[in-house]
């Protein structure tokens, strides 16, 4: 054990808070797939088309912050990836 703690313990106390952030993060974007369908039916396809809609919705992103089209390809491809692991 070192002055600053059990480095065991801290190395599964990360574990656990990524895999929790893991979880947050993937029913954010399942909650949101419902959202960039109806946005798809309208015709809006564009990733920076999406953020733009999604700004102007007042949706805010995970952390609180704007959405633009990196956000948006990211949170595409995270619900693929969901799609692929269930």
């Amino acid at each position: 054990m070192s002055a600053f703690g059990n480095p065991k313990d801290e190395a599964v106390r990360g574990c656990i808070s990524g895999k929790a952030a893991m979880a947050k993060a993937d029913a954010y974007a399942l909650a949101m797939k419902p959202l960039l369908e109806v946005l798809e039916n309208e015709g809006i396809t564009s990733r920076s088309a999406v953020a733009r809609a999604l700004r102007e919705l007042g949706v805010p992103t995970p952390r609180g912050g704007a959405w633009d089209a990196r956000k948006v390809t990211n949170l595409i491809g995270r619900i693929a990836v969901i799609k692929v692991s269930t």
